[in-house]
């Protein structure tokens, strides 16, 4: 009677030690083997003593790059090959794989699939090398970015002193207790705002993105107070952090500032400043005057040729007003100082504010442009921007942020001709869309665009004058 049974045996070739199984039909009567081999592997392992573990800075990156996403199964030798191609150009394969198996820091096993007894090569980890390459590059696994990330918030949250809490640090609490909540069934996630997720992933990269945003969370609830800085943030939960190795401790949190504000508000629906936490110093710049009601009840009248405050300072700020009936937003820096340095808001009696394009939507310049809006509604208010998707945008956001309707946009007189630039097919389909705008001011911009073509503010600024006049005069 036939039956599957294994075989095994082992040799030596130098100084390597190779296993061989495989499983084979056979009777266990006569001995007589029958069919194909299946099951089939081969084990290629150094057997000399390991003494030296120094890599080159190319070794690593390689590394690096070939672990980060691959840690835990086994790597096919096809992606081995394709990445080391990129690392080393003259070398052939198999002289740089021996090289790290004779650091005792892989070993090379051979698959023979059944079905079509095909070998199939794949690079595997020693238990040595695994741990001793995890040191070397920095990797954390995802099981211990979750012990981890536990035990952190596990030291950060004091239920003893929870009634004491104020309404946003409550906030704060809530979202690390559903977040340990995840972490202790295995499956923790950082849900945002745009429907993406984050979530420990295993990571050659120090520190990993799950674990920064939460040291960064974690420390902004230990040291919560108003107005504090991301940046301040970023250095207290870096400075002695086990996942800190090279970079500035202070500005680590800077790229993920979107992430944590998209958590939050995702969360709470409430974004950063409203709990207390300035993302980045912003200024608000203006030629004009502005007058201030502070929250001790003062008033300081601000003023100049071009004047900024940060949002720091607005923290003080009770209330905003200005002189004068026009107000003109400006998309672009270049056009916002030659209007300046012509002395454009003293001649026009006028209040100019260079938005930053679409920075419009940060929440320091809403509320400025929000306070200035409510307190003179009766104004009139023009927005100059790029004869773009871009401008459409700008745009839209105004009008939505600042729940405003009566702003104009800047128009080009008709007698004025200028070289366009077609519009680029990918954005065809979006700035039709504008078209069929339900505000006026928005579809007539981008009926524009389509029918002349773009062209951004600075190409225009020799005819500014001009350009202006004429839409006060259609306007005012």
């Amino acid at each position: 009677m036939f039956k599957y049974v294994k075989k095994e045996y082992k040799t030596t070739e130098g100084p390597y030690q190779i296993f061989h199984s495989y499983e084979v039909k056979e009777c266990q009567y006569h001995k007589n083997t029958w069919g194909r081999r299946r099951k089939e592997e081969k084990i290629k392992r150094c057997i000399v003593p390991v003494k030296d573990y120094k890599l080159k800075d190319i070794d690593l990156q390689f590394l690096k790059s070939v672990f980060t996403s691959l840690w835990n199964d086994k790597i096919n030798e096809k992606i081995w090959n394709k990445k080391l191609k990129a690392k080393y150009q003259d070398i052939k394969f198999d002289e740089i794989t021996n090289s790290f198996i004779q650091k005792g820091l892989i070993l090379k096993k051979t698959l023979v699939v059944q079905k079509s007894n095909k070998e199939k090569n794949y690079i595997l980890l020693t238990d040595l090398g695994k741990k001793k390459i995890k040191n070397l590059i920095g990797f954390l696994s995802v099981e211990e970015q979750i012990s981890m990330g536990k035990d952190f918030i596990l030291q950060t949250l004091d239920k003893k002193n929870l009634k004491l809490y104020d309404e946003n640090k409550r906030i704060l609490y809530n979202l690390l207790e559903d977040q340990l909540k995840g972490l202790e069934l295995n499956d923790p996630m950082w849900n945002t705002l745009e429907k993406s997720s984050i979530i420990p992933k295993n990571s050659a990269i120090n520190p990993p993105k799950y674990l920064i945003i939460l040291y960064g969370l974690c420390t902004w609830y230990q040291i919560y107070r108003d107005n504090l800085t991301l940046r301040e943030v970023s250095a207290r939960a870096f400075q002695n952090s086990p996942i800190m190795i090279k970079e500035d401790p202070s500005k680590i949190l800077d790229k993920y500032s979107n992430d944590i504000n998209s958590i939050i508000q995702k969360f709470s629906g409430k974004i950063c400043d409203d709990l207390g936490l300035i993302l980045a110093l912003d200024s608000f710049t203006f030629s004009g005057e502005l007058i201030l009601q502070m929250q001790d009840g003062n008033s300081i009248k601000i003023g100049g040729p071009s004047v900024s405050f940060s949002n720091l300072s607005y923290t003080n700020i009770k209330k905003i007003n200005f002189r004068g009936n026009l107000v003109l937003l400006i998309e672009n820096y270049a056009v916002f100082a030659q209007l300046v340095l012509d002395n454009w808001v003293n001649t026009n009696n006028a209040l100019l504010i260079f938005i930053k394009g679409m920075g419009i939507s940060g929440y320091f310049r809403k509320k400025i442009l929000m306070d200035i809006i409510r307190n003179k509604p009766e104004a009139n208010y023009f927005l100059w921007v790029d004869y773009d998707l871009g401008g459409c945008n700008i745009y839209r956001e105004i009008i939505n942020n600042l729940e405003v309707d009566n702003i104009k946009i800047i128009k080009i007189p008709p007698e004025l001709s200028f070289p366009y630039r077609p519009v680029p097919e990918s954005q065809l389909k979006s700035i039709k869309e504008f078209c069929n705008s339900k505000n006026s001011e928005l579809e007539n911009l981008a009926t524009f665009i389509l029918d002349n073509g773009r062209v951004e503010q600075e190409y225009l600024l020799e005819w500014h004058n001009e350009i202006l006049n004429y839409n006060f005069r259609v306007y005012l």
